[in-house]
């Protein structure tokens, strides 16, 4: 029997449901789990691992272990396994091709249809990477939605959403928290507003919070286990894996006991729900302020809500939804199963999507992802009737063509992603008035954005279980093993010539950004065609992509200097006699938040490599003022204050010594 999937790939666990004309229900990937770690281990051989076997691999080697990679699409920065360095994209492509591979094997036959589900903050280069990672696994037409949009599916399939009605998709994960508002159109439902996402605060908090519980009761002592010994990895993954279970107990008990086994100790921990609601209330908290800065910025209030709805495996703690109820006053709704509801969504979409067009024989199908199968039981899980009108009135269901690139609104500029040659300068200034309704005024400063892509994918190929990753281990003279950087005692911040160069290199982009769009590349007396119709890229070679000012974006009246973080989602721009840092948004191109800065206007800015720490140089002319402001991004809260004695320019903080 034909059938469709939809994947939820999230940030810590990877999830997928098969739907068909008539029922939706969960695939079990794991042993007796429909839920795997999203999670890749690089074997000695140069073959890659995923799902559980991850798990007890990671043990013994902790550096050749991936996670989390999901959230880090778009960085630049690859990730160091095994001291190599490997694209996101490649492992991406690797979990999903071992994931259809797997589906594939059970049901006998590929799917019809695929749904995968990114966040609803992605803009369009990071769902151009997505797409190509999905290609790249064997994909061949895998349509792209939104989280949220999958969330309202599932719960468009049950419950009726009329024209106008709004929910409220509160997303709160292993790792991250998201919070979208969505309104039912006549076309469909729509995104209003803007969604909110909180980066590193999920479930893996919380286990820590049990973990530094049990710490606690214990006066210390696992913080002075030898960390070395493989006996002491085995016995911390024993007791952080005791930290989810006791978690998981305390949702439907209101309390629990775990035993706890650490060398030549074992002893037993009790922990009540209480106690455990006291740990997790701040971060409960801090999501619910970031739901109602999403109500706000969709003009929505919380009466006018049919019900917030309660996603992500986090979600089932009691406290979430009473919580939410008493700040909001509106209705909640969470699933026996929160985890599962996006993927079951996404695969609602796949089912009513218009049927694929296959180029190739229906014989050849079954050997579309790399070896053949044969017929195998139905997944197991339970099963819900799906209602086709009212699935079809939650989503547009039209399944994404694949194009040279994914569809780009007109509307956004800055979205562009060029693949020829771009209009002149004056076509994309009147093109970015349009979009800001009439453009800046004359005495505001803007920051401009570009969006570069190169034309020809990039040419890794896909790692799976059976074929080795690239060993490029061409890393650096620390062999490309990740170091952690921390402002201690015993490292130092190095005053260098970084702005300088910064400077220098704006300078050079503006030089060459400032080129007349409509000359050719090679020069002149090259055999290059000068046409402007595209040639082949088979005849040419690969083609340089041509960079391309976005819509600009009010940051203030001083901005100075700016730092993108490391996942590149957000820049932090300093404005110097304004006395404030402006964060801005790179995916929607708009500012999300201004911190104050008291200690004086802040001049240069250095993020840690892991994003979660901001060092602010702050100086003024007189040489009254020279300290370094330590920012924590999570909050956007200056932490602390360094007195500096003489004037800091940019920053650099170095790993700590061995």
């Amino acid at each position: 029997m034909s059938y469709n999937l939809g994947v939820d790939l999230g940030t810590t666990f990877v999830t997928a449901a098969r739907a068909d004309t008539t029922t939706v229900g969960m695939f079990t990937l794991g042993d007796r789990s429909v839920v795997i770690p999203a999670a890749v281990y690089l074997r000695d051989d140069g073959t890659l691992a995923t799902g559980q076997a991850t798990g007890s691999l990671a043990v013994s080697s902790p550096d050749r272990v991936g996670r989390g990679f999901m959230s880090r699409l778009g960085d630049a920065m690859p990730v160091i396994l095994g001291g190599a360095p490997y694209p996101v994209t490649a492992l991406l492509s690797g979990l999903l091709q071992d994931l259809v591979q797997k589906v594939t094997k059970i049901q006998g036959e590929p799917p019809d249809r695929v749904v995968l589900t990114h966040p609803a903050r992605w803009g369009p280069f990071r769902r151009a990477l997505f797409d190509e990672a999905a290609h790249q696994a064997g994909l061949e037409n895998p349509r792209l939605v939104t989280e949220p949009e999958a969330a309202a599916a599932y719960y468009a399939a049950s419950r009726q959403l009329g024209d106008g009605e709004t929910i409220a998709v509160y997303d709160l994960g292993g790792g991250t928290f998201d919070a979208t508002v969505l309104r039912q159109q006549p076309g469909g439902v729509q995104i209003v507003g803007k969604p909110e996402r909180i980066e590193r605060l999920g479930g893996s908090d919380f286990d820590e919070a049990i973990l530094s519980y049990v710490n606690d009761t214990v006066g210390g002592s696992l913080t002075e286990l030898d960390t070395r010994h493989p006996q002491t990895l085995v016995a911390l993954a024993g007791l952080r894996q005791g930290c989810v279970l006791a978690k998981e107990a305390l949702s439907a008990d209101t309390e629990t006991t775990f035993p706890v086994f650490l060398p030549g100790r074992r002893f037993d921990v009790h922990l009540a729900r209480s106690d455990f609601e006291d740990m997790v209330r701040g971060s409960i908290e801090s999501t619910i302020r970031t739901l109602s800065r999403t109500l706000q910025s969709a003009q929505v209030e919380p009466a006018d809500l049919r019900a917030v709805l309660l996603v992500g495996g986090s979600s089932r703690i009691p406290l979430v939804a009473r919580m939410v109820s008493a700040e909001l006053g509106c209705c909640t709704v969470v699933d026996t199963h929160p985890q599962h509801v996006v993927a079951l969504g996404a695969a609602t979409l796949a089912s009513h999507a218009s049927p694929p067009q296959h180029d190739r024989p229906q014989h050849d199908r079954r050997q579309r992802y790399g070896r053949q199968h044969h017929r195998g039981h139905a997944s197991r899980g339970t099963t819900a009737p799906i209602p086709t009108a009212t699935v079809n009135a939650v989503l547009d269901a039209r399944p994404q063509q694949r194009d040279a690139q994914p569809p780009i609104p007109a509307q956004r500029p800055a979205d562009v992603i060029p693949t020829q040659r771009t209009p002149p300068q004056e076509a994309r200034a009147a093109a970015a008035r349009t979009a800001l309704g009439g453009g800046a005024g004359p005495d505001a400063a803007t920051m401009q954005t570009s969006a570069l892509m190169a034309k020809s994918r990039p040419a890794h190929p896909r790692p799976t279980v059976d074929t080795p990753l690239p060993d490029t281990r061409h890393v650096g003279p620390n062999g490309g093993r990740p170091r952690r950087f921390a402002l201690t005692d015993r490292e130092r911040v190095l005053i260098g010539t970084g702005a300088a160069v910064a400077l220098a290199g704006i300078i050079v982009l503006a030089i060459f950004g400032g080129r007349n769009d409509t000359q050719t590349w090679p020069p002149s007396g090259s055999t290059r065609p000068s046409t402007s119709a595209p040639t082949a890229v088979a005849a040419v070679g690969p083609e340089l992509a041509t960079p391309a000012l976005g819509v600009p974006v009010q940051v203030g009246r001083t901005p100075s200097f700016v730092a993108v973080s490391p996942d590149g989602g957000h820049a932090y721009i300093a404005n110097g006699d304004a006395r404030v840092i402006t964060v801005g948004d790179t995916a929607i191109d708009q500012v999300a938040a201004t911190i104050p800065i008291a200690a004086g206007p802040p001049q240069f800015l250095t993020f840690t490599p892991d994003g979660r720490t901001l060092y602010v140089t702050i100086f003024n002319d007189q040489g009254t003022i020279n300290v370094i402001d330590v920012l924590d991004t999570a909050s956007n809260a200056v932490i602390a204050t360094i007195p500096q004695p003489a004037r800091p320019l940019h920053p650099t903080v170095t790993p700590r010594k061995p």
